[in-house]
Order: C-alpha cells, then structure tokens, then sequence
C-alpha cells in the first residue's frame, strides 16, 4: 500500500507540474522518483552486509517440550538495517516460519521455535534472508543453505525394576575381568587404549592423542558392578509410523536408564545398514548419548538381519522385550506410557535365576 501512494504522489507531481506549468510541482517529482530509486537500490546495497548463522550445529529437545533453535544475525555495515526477514524450514506440521526483526544493528539472537512430537534426528533449513529498505517499500533477498539439526529424545521416566537378589552375580562370573566404566578422572585409570566408536567423549586423552597423532582414551574400572547386554532388532520390513517409532525409543530409554538405576552396567547394541555398533550406558548422560549414536545411524531399515548377542534383553520392532529368547512382556503402541509406569517385578519370572 505505502509503494502504491508512493508511485501515485510522484506520477500526480510530473501531471500536475506538466499541465499547469509549476517549477514547484515539478521540484518535488523529481524528489519522489529519486527517492524511489534510492528506495529501490538500498537493500541490494544493505543486503551484502547481513552475517547469518546458526549459534550451534545441533540442538536437544525433549518429546513434547517447548523450545527451539537460535540463529545469530549481524550486520557488518556502518549503516544500520532496517526490516529483516529469515525464511526457515522445520520439522513438523508447519514446515516454513517466517521471522521477521524490525531493526537489526550490530548482533541479535533470534529465536525459531520448533514443535515435534516425533524422536529422532529433524534438520532446520535457513533458506532466505530479506533485506528492507529504511521505508519499507522494496526489498531484497538472498538464498541461504544454512542447515542445523534437532535431536528429539524420549521423554519416559526410569522403569521401575526389582531384580532378585541373585540376578547379578548370575550375569557375570566372579573371576570375570570387570568392563571399563566411563567416570570421573577419580577413578582407577585401567588402560589408554584407542579410541572405538560408542566411546564417550569426555574419557578422550588430549596430551596422548595430540602425542600420537590418534585419538586416544582412558578405560576406568569400576569394582562392584556387572554388565549386562541390551540388544535393539531394528530391522524392520516395512516402515514404521511415528507413533510405533516413538513408543521404541521410549521403551529404550526407560529400560536402560531403570536398568543403570539398579547399578547395571548396559552394553547396547544395535544393527544398521553399515553394520552393528556397541555403546556403554552407566547413566542419564550415557543414555542420551547413545539416543543420539542410534538416531545418527538411521535409525529402523529393511535389508539383511546381521547376528546380534543374544543372551540379555532383546527389544524389536514391534515392541516385545525378551530376555535369553523368552518372552518377557509386549508393550502397546498407544499404552505404553501407562505400561512404562507399572512396576515391573522380574523376580518371580523363571529365567531370573539362571
């Protein structure tokens, strides 16, 4: 609207400075069409001088918790920009935001919300940045292909587990060498070993890894504890749906992180296109870490069945836990989180006791 009575005031000025003759008139259509060539040339001009990025390649979210992305805007000019405009590309229902900034002077955070209910690895797209002129009428925009990720993770709470007194000793024998535990640097130093991949990053030895030229880590042995192996079947033949994918990985985490509440140490596997993989749970943080690890492998697929260990928990697809090949429960895809809250007494079934 303010462009139309803009181009409507400059071309009545030239009508009116034309039919009667006055210097006056004409004086000031002469200003009007210089001040919308100089509208028109500013955010070409102010465009080039609009810095944008992500504060951080990838963002945490839990599963129906409010929040969002951050992209850092600068400008690099002496002048000081007026309206600003980011065009993003989100997961979820509303697939394009429009952020709009009235003013943009040196550095501003702005802040994409981002809503989804799905666990997993999402990515945000910055596709286009326009730049206004000081009055608004004409702009400018230039193509971005800046890219960030989400990860979405469970939102279950710890199962609540009852182990049999004598459900530990049975997993691993007395005389069998403890597995390393990744802790505080408080604890007894086992090896430096190489670094493998499902190893956590905050066991890696900078001095010795800058001294080799290859990562290396510590391995911290741990007295007390005995493992227990986790495996996830994602082989799947047809794809899931979001609601069936949500209750696995809800599943996951609530078994592992009442599993570490019961002093267990969990050895995680998984299989996936490229292969198997391995990741070592002793707590809250080691769960979210290996969600990740699981995300960024791919999550379920449909192709050859590689051999997984089979003599902990087994949980597949359609949601049934088994331990040692016995079934233990089978979990719903829309009651699942009621069935999570239930206490799960595991002493009386028979195989506890082997």
């Amino acid at each position: 609207m303010k462009k139309l009575l803009c181009f409507l005031w400059t071309a009545g000025c030239w009508y009116l400075a034309a039919m009667y003759r006055s210097l006056p008139l004409l004086v000031l259509g002469v200003c009007g069409a210089g001040l919308l060539v100089c509208a028109f040339l500013t955010p070409y001009f102010l465009a080039g001088k609009v810095q944008v990025s992500f504060s951080k390649d990838l963002f945490f979210l839990r599963r129906g918790q409010k929040g969002g992305v951050t992209v850092t805007a600068e400008s690099r000019g002496r002048l000081p920009l007026g309206k600003v405009t980011f065009r993003f590309r989100l997961p979820g229902k509303k697939k394009r935001k429009k952020i709009s900034l009235p003013r943009l002077s040196g550095g501003q955070t702005v802040a994409v919300p981002v809503s989804t209910d799905v666990c997993g690895l999402h990515p945000v797209m910055l596709r286009r940045v326009k730049v206004f002129d000081y009055l608004g009428l004409f702009a400018h925009g230039r193509r971005k292909k800046l890219r960030a990720q989400v990860a979405v993770f469970p939102n279950a709470p710890a199962m609540d587990i009852t182990l049999p007194e004598n459900f530990l000793p049975h997993l691993e024998g007395e005389d069998t060498p403890q597995p390393a535990l990744a802790g505080s640097s408080t604890q007894e130093v086992r090896q430096i070993r190489d670094y493998q991949p499902g190893d956590s990053f905050r066991t890696i030895h900078w001095k010795q890894s800058a001294r080799t030229d290859t990562l290396m880590v510590r391995e911290y042995a741990k007295e007390g504890k005995r493992s227990l192996t986790v495996t996830l079947d994602m082989e799947c033949p047809k794809p899931l749906p979001p609601a069936q994918r949500n209750a696995f990985y809800e599943v996951v985490q609530s078994l592992l992180l009442g599993l570490t509440a019961r002093e267990v140490l969990v050895q995680l596997w998984w299989n996936h296109r490229e292969g198997t993989d391995c990741f070592q749970v002793s707590g809250e943080e080691d769960c979210r870490e290996a969600l990740l690890r699981l995300y960024e492998t791919g999550g379920f697929f449909s192709g050859e069945k590689r051999p997984l260990p089979q003599e902990g928990f087994w949980l597949d697809s359609s949601l049934t836990l088994s331990f040692r090949e016995e079934k233990i429960y089978r979990f719903s895809p829309k009651n699942y989180e009621n069935e999570l809250k239930m206490p799960m007494d595991w002493r009386e079934i028979p195989w506890a006791g082997r």
